[in-house]
């Protein structure tokens, strides 16, 4: 068990809080109990999953998939969390890479600054079986506080990142 958020392991993901430390790991993090159970029902890769050392349904899931765990203290959960309470568990997963626009209804975020509000939308668009685009200054999707914001069903939408979504979504058709 860790023990100090000083292990070189904690402090690795403790970067992945922030946009450049997601850029250069190339890795996000997913938080809570409701994107953590999205996150087991999809494909995405997982490359870790912290729990606390208490939380043992966690861990008969983890043991099932072959993931790789990291069992810490609740101190240790709580200063590598993204959260001020956080819930665990905590998985690091690879950041999805962006997807082209496909021929199906679209959301298109222009310019949403807040991760709560991307991570809204695209539960809203899950709901209804449609894809997400994000173009300009809009905050990541991949952010952990849009994956929680989205109760982790963003992982289940395709995410494009286009220059110009009408372009993009005209050569799609």
């Amino acid at each position: 068990m860790i023990t100090s958020s000083s292990n070189p392991q904690i402090k690795a993901i403790r970067k992945l809080r922030g946009p450049q430390g997601r850029r250069k790991a190339g890795r996000t993090l997913v938080e809570g109990p409701n994107a953590f159970a999205e996150l087991v029902v999809s494909p995405h890769a997982v490359d870790a999953v912290v729990r606390a050392e208490d939380d043992r349904a966690t861990a008969g899931m983890i043991s099932e998939r072959g993931w790789n765990e990291l069992v810490v203290s609740n101190e240790v959960l709580a200063s590598v969390a993204d959260t001020s309470t956080p819930q665990g568990p905590l998985a690091v997963i690879p950041r999805p890479d962006p997807s082209a626009i496909r021929a199906r209804n679209t959301v298109v975020l222009m310019d949403v600054a807040d991760p709560g509000n991307v991570g809204t939308i695209a539960r809203s668009a899950a709901a209804f079986g449609w894809d997400v685009a994000v173009t300009g200054a809009t905050a990541d999707p991949w952010s952990p506080k849009a994956i929680r914001a989205s109760a982790g069903l963003v992982l289940r939408l395709s995410v494009a990142a286009p220059d110009d979504p009408i372009s993009a979504s005209r050569e799609s058709e």
